[in-house]
């Protein structure tokens, strides 16, 4: 089975062929100091952007991979790739994709010793000028298992009210009370090493 993900890539190009395809990928180990420090958030985050030129039809310059980044760093990406994206002449057939490897709460992204909450990353989000919107998330709150993506045990962080928003896919990790957990043996997020894996064409 082909990823959705992958799936809806392909219809975006294929419905016209001077729509490009436009990501921001953001894998920061790092989750403050309460937090145990990851150890393969940063190195997903990497193999992503490799398999988005390789095989996804993006172009080098349209991936901006930012790895450790802060809440000014996270913003300052997303005001560069929405720039690109608004000097295009297509927009409303471009496609974005945000990927986000890391820690994350309730609330918000932990980016090292700073933050950025849901609430503004939804806003920047539904703001991108592209007809096709996908956030890719592999974080969690979960648990207190050895090795696992970070948090306290709640229900799950999401983006509310996806359902009055067209044109945007949204995929997180983990569910209520799941844990994201990283896998020594694999050296990757057991989520993002499936994800990868599967758009390379194991699923």
């Amino acid at each position: 089975m082909r990823s959705f993900v992958f799936i809806v890539m392909v219809i975006a190009v294929a419905q016209n062929a001077a729509a490009y395809r436009y990501a921001l990928l953001i894998g920061q180990n790092d989750g403050g100091r309460n937090e145990d420090r990851l150890r393969y958030a940063e190195d997903d985050t990497k193999r992503f952007a490799e398999l988005l030129t390789e095989l996804a039809g993006f172009e080098r310059d349209n991936v901006i991979t930012i790895l450790g980044a802060d809440s000014s760093g996270l913003i300052g990406g997303w005001e560069k790739i929405e720039k690109k994206i608004r000097g295009s002449r297509t927009q409303e057939d471009n496609l974005f994709l945000f990927y986000y490897s890391g820690h994350a709460n309730s609330q918000s992204l932990l980016l090292g010793n700073s933050t950025c909450s849901l609430q503004k990353l939804e806003e920047l989000l539904s703001n991108i000028p592209a007809g096709i919107r996908i956030g890719i998330f592999d974080a969690c709150q979960s648990g207190a298992m050895t090795a696992f993506k970070g948090g306290t045990r709640a229900e799950p962080f999401y983006l509310k009210n996806q359902q009055t928003i067209k044109g945007q896919v949204i995929i997180a990790s983990s569910a209520a009370h799941e844990r994201a957990q990283e896998s020594e043996s694999l050296k990757s997020s057991i989520f993002s090493f499936h994800w990868l894996n599967g758009l390379r064409g194991s699923a």
